[in-house]
Parts: structure tokens; sequence; C-alpha cells
């Protein structure tokens, strides 16, 4: 194994980023007696190593696919052998290393303690995640109890986005992929005379043009202007910039969002599949993601730092993520992810 991956990782700049997508040639079947993992792993070599894209390599610019650093792929190395299940159990090692990493980050980016980050696979689930706490939030706002017994039909509730992750709705920007701020000043104070409760995602660095949303004018519509919205930041791509005081001021206001969403497998150069969802409404989670089942504990605690973390993400079978984040940033520090931020740009 190591033998095969160290001369996938030596080839990666030679190795072709958009191979044939022809199917293989023809169909493997099961064997009735292993051929043994050695013998398993030479077919896959010779079968589609070939085949594959080298996302990893220097020459690959599709999508925002960050290649993983060496510290990151021996952190996630470690975490397949130990294959540890990441519930986050309080006083655990691996909820240690969990908040550890997500505390790391934050300091990485100068994000305020307020912050409280999980885990989870990526963008998608993030922006679920943070979705799933503005509709907590608009059920408390607009009267309901319990969001998850009474269902959506109780809540009025609008989304507005200009450019925002695939997972999202889309409100159209005036030609650019960032929100018209007096438009959207329009739409809330129309909102806000009929009863509807609003979420605005905002973004920072969108994929396609890099566009960023005006964050802090965004937030100032809530400070001054009497607006009550949930504001949702989607910062995939860009959010690890803020270590970088070059371009932090793209992302100014960052700090007042409700939730956030920051890929690790991005810029933080870690291997799939990796992202921290933040908010800075902690207490909101367990009501959405607390499990009732017994042989996972109590699920009523009322002291966030003993809740398992399982109760406050939407899955319960979780990998180690954490571990390749929290080796890398002790790997190459704040100094070390700067330069790799400024050399890209």
């Amino acid at each position: 194994t190591a033998e095969a991956c160290s001369r996938l990782l030596g080839t990666a700049a030679e190795r072709p980023v958009a191979p044939p997508t022809t199917a293989a040639a023809d169909a493997v079947g099961l064997p009735n007696a292993g051929v043994g993992a050695e013998a398993a792993l030479g077919l896959f070599l010779r079968r589609h190593a070939g085949r594959l894209p080298a996302s990893n390599g220097p020459r690959y610019f599709g999508f925002v696919v960050g290649g993983a650093t060496p510290a990151a792929l021996a952190g996630d190395w470690l975490a397949s052998a130990l294959d540890c299940p990441a519930f986050g159990m309080s006083g655990a090692a691996d909820c240690d290393v969990e908040r550890e990493a997500v505390s790391l980050v934050r300091a990485l980016l100068e994000l305020p303690p307020a912050l409280h980050g999980q885990f989870v696979t990526g963008a998608t689930m993030a922006n679920f995640v943070g979705l799933a706490l503005a509709r907590q939030w608009a059920g408390r706002q607009l009267g309901v109890a319990s969001v998850a017994e009474s269902g959506l039909g109780a809540l009025q509730i609008r989304v507005l986005a200009a450019a925002p992750h695939s997972s999202v709705p889309t409100l159209p920007g005036g030609g650019r992929e960032a929100v018209d701020v007096n438009a959207l000043e329009s739409l809330l104070r129309e909102f806000g005379r009929t009863g509807v409760a609003s979420t605005v995602i905002a973004s920072a660095g969108t994929v396609n043009t890099t566009d960023f949303d005006d964050i802090a004018a965004i937030h100032a519509l809530r400070e001054r202007g009497g607006h009550a919205f949930w504001l949702h930041v989607d910062a995939a791509f860009a959010g690890v910039a803020l270590c970088s005081p070059r371009y932090r001021a793209l992302m100014q206001g960052i700090e007042h969002a409700d939730s956030l969403t920051i890929d690790m497998h991005k810029w933080l150069n870690v291997p799939y599949d990796s992202a921290i969802a933040f908010t800075r409404h902690p207490h909101l989670l367990p009501e959405i993601f607390a499990n009732g089942a017994a042989y996972l504990g109590d699920s009523d605690c009322v002291d966030l730092e003993q809740t398992p973390i399982c109760d406050m993400v939407p899955e319960n079978s979780r990998r180690l993520r954490a571990l390749p984040v929290w080796v890398s940033l002790q790997a190459y520090g704040r100094d070390g992810y700067r330069e790799i931020v400024e050399r890209d740009c």
C-alpha cells in the first residue's frame, strides 16, 4: 500500500487531470475465495488507477479541490487505522481531538470564541446544518414551540441569496454573484410586514467568479435597520483566507454570522471529506439533532460541554475527520497556511 501510494503521489504532476471517461472493458465479479489484500490492491491499480484524475496534482483546476498536505495525509491514514467512531462523548479522546481541532481552526482564522463548531462531511452538510438552525430560530421567532412536531407548514420562511452553494435556492443579484443590499432591504421590509421569517445567505468566495457579498453591510441591516433575520455565511472556499491579513478585509463582518460554513478539504488541504459547521447559537443544535436511543446515553444534557457531539450534528456514524486537521495545523502552523493562501493568490 505504501509503495502504491508513493508511486501515485510521485506521479501526480504528470498523470492526466482529465483521463478517459470510458467504462472498464469487462465487469468485475465477486470471487468465491478471496484473492487476498495484495492481489486485490494490484487488481484495482491495473483496472482503475489510470482512469482516476490527478486531482491532487499542481495542474488540476477543476472545482475547488485542495491537495492533501503530507501531514494531513498522515493524520488521515492514522484516522483510518484507528477506525474510531467519533460519537464525541464528553471526556473521550475523539471528543477532545475534535474540539481541539475546531479551536485551532478558530485561532487560525481569528474567529470569535462565540462561534461553536462541529465537523461534517462538506459544504452541503454544513449548509444543511445552518439552514436547520435557521428553521429552529424562525420557529422561536414565530411562536412555534417545536418545528419538528408542528412541521414546516407552521412556518413562513424565505431564504434569500444571490449565488449560494448548489444546495441552496437562489435570489437574482443584478449581474453579480452577490446580493444587492438595497434590494435585500426592500424584501426584508416587505417580509417583516407580513410576518415572514427570513434567512439571508451570504457568499464568501463564489466558485464561478470568486465574488464576495458585503457581509458587513448585510449585518448592518440587522443592527441599524432593525430587520430580524438569520445570517448564514457560506465561506466554503474562501473562509481559510481569513488567516491572511492581505485578504481578510474581503470578509469583514463574517464574525457576526449566526451560522458559517468552511470547508477543510479545500484551502486547508486535508483529504476529502471535511468541513466545519460553525454557529453562535449552539444551544439550538441538540433541539434539532439530539438522539433518543438509550445505547447512545443521555441526550438531555443542559451543559453543552457535556453534550455528545453526535447530538449536535446530523450523523451518528462519523469518522475521526478532525484528526487530519489537527495534525496539519500543528505541523504547519499559522505562518504555513498564510503562505499557502498568499502564494495561491
